[in-house]
């Protein structure tokens, strides 16, 4: 009888230690110290972006501790799955492929929410003038060598390049055999092979005004390509983006109005954070849009309605909350 009532009080107290300490661990996850957010590369927009989201926080959230991580676009939503951290940027379409594990991704993460958006990333099909380039569909016609960039192999910047060169009848193959070249370069390394007359086009995508592009124009005369109506309309239901219209003189080079595509960059959460914190990350946020503005001028004049627009990535339940306070969702 002894040996049954001790075998009992040690059973009680291993289930009192255990229910403590998944106390103690709620009572983290939902009072958290520390904070780890993941942006983009040192010195890059993603990069500004994130340290003016983090300061943020840490205006909103006295007493815990918020630090940055550098990242990348498909890295950062697999880390947040894998919640390695609690919040990071990442383009629309790459969290609704990776949701549910569509190319780059080779698994589903549908634990993936949007807390918010914050920046519209506008493609921006750039040429040199001297292809004697007006639109895409020349590029056919003339059978032209392009030496183009899409972006980073294997990003949605890319995939989504590939795509609106598809539709205007342009495959990969048919751009070497035409003589030219595809490659596969972010903004900075392109930018110095179209100076040393290696490339002659690229796709960005990047919040407009695009400082690579104003300090190119500088040297070489570029042209901004608009995308025709039929091939937006493809690319928007294909990858749910927007359309976007790059204003008159939004370049020096630019005399028109220049009609393309677009997303918004977001910040990407995962479904378990506590809804509380996700709110006060968000309200910290809002709260400091003034602030942030002087980060990034493509952050000047945030609104909850701009900051609720996330390219049809899921809402986490506190940002539902918050949008719905203002009257925005």
């Amino acid at each position: 009888m002894m040996h049954s009532k001790s075998l009992f009080l040690g059973a009680a107290a291993l289930l009192g230690v255990v229910a403590l300490q998944c106390s103690k661990s709620r009572e983290d996850l939902s009072n958290p110290k520390h904070l780890t957010l993941i942006g983009g590369a040192p010195g890059g927009g993603w990069a500004a972006t994130m340290e003016g989201v983090a300061e943020s926080i840490r205006k909103g959230l006295p007493g815990v501790e918020v630090t940055m991580q550098p990242g990348e676009d498909a890295p950062n939503v697999v880390r947040i799955a894998r919640q390695e951290g609690q919040l990071a940027m990442a383009y629309s379409p790459t969290v609704r492929s990776a949701r549910v594990g569509k190319e780059p991704f080779k698994e589903a993460y549908p634990t993936l929410r949007a807390l918010c958006g914050l920046r519209t990333a506008v493609c921006q099909a750039v040429v040199l003038e001297k292809t004697g380039l007006n639109s895409l569909a020349e590029v056919k016609e003339k059978k032209y060598p392009l030496l183009v960039s899409l972006n980073v192999r294997g990003s949605s910047m890319a995939i989504i390049s590939e795509a609106i060169l598809d539709a205007y009848g342009v495959r990969l193959k048919d751009i070497e055999s035409w003589g030219g070249q595809v490659l596969f370069l972010p903004i900075n390394p392109v930018s110095e092979l179209i100076r040393d007359g290696k490339a002659n086009a690229l796709f960005s995508y990047i919040a407009i005004p695009v400082p690579q592009f104003l300090d190119l124009s500088t040297t070489h005369h570029l042209k901004l390509l608009s995308l025709e109506e039929p091939v937006r309309k493809k690319i928007i239901e294909e990858f749910g983006v927007l359309e976007v219209r790059i204003p008159p003189k939004t370049y020096p080079f630019q005399e028109g109005e220049v009609v393309t595509i677009g997303f918004p960059d977001v910040l990407v959460i995962h479904e378990a954070t506590p809804e509380a914190l996700a709110y006060e990350m968000l309200k910290s946020i809002y709260d400091n849009r003034d602030y942030l503005g002087t980060v990034h001028v493509s952050l000047k004049g945030l609104t909850a309605k701009r900051m609720r627009e996330v390219g049809g990535v899921p809402l986490h339940p506190g940002a539902e909350r918050f949008f719905r306070e203002q009257g925005v969702l």
